[in-house]
């Protein structure tokens, strides 16, 4: 990879027969995504995935596993999963977490029972709901 490489890293968290994704509405549009974000300059993919699960659900993650799923959406822009595990909690956006939630933009972190979570068609990337269930 370059150095003016994106990497995008997301955690894949399962606990009690739940995950914990990113209920998410942006632009008329409303998704689902797995935590995470981009690597912040200087930082490993290990360090942003903690990062980011911490200002996205205020959890902490405490055991990171090798990424279990990867998708090359071009040649400089990456996304890796990791599987995580995090301490008990309930999830919350941090006040580190996205400044500016409105009504038309927002993120609610939430446990969705694996059940519940493959019937879900706005998952995104929904390939990977074939590796994580």
């Amino acid at each position: 990879m370059n150095d003016k490489s994106v990497i995008s890293c997301r955690a894949v968290i399962i606990k009690d027969e739940k995950i914990l994704m990113i209920h998410r509405k942006k632009d008329g549009r409303e998704y689902w995504v797995f935590p995470g974000g981009h690597t912040e300059v200087g930082e490993t993919p290990q360090q942003t995935i903690t990062r980011e699960v911490m200002e996205e659900t205020s959890l902490k993650i405490i055991k990171l596993s090798e990424p279990v799923f990867y998708i090359n959406k071009t040649f400089s822009e990456n996304e890796c999963y990791f599987k995580c595990e995090v301490a008990d909690g309930e999830p919350k956006l941090s006040p580190s977490g996205p400044e500016k939630i409105t009504e038309n933009n927002w993120y609610s972190p939430e446990w969705v029972s694996l059940e519940v979570f493959k019937s879900i068609t706005d998952v995104y990337p929904n390939e990977i709901k074939v590796t994580v269930v």
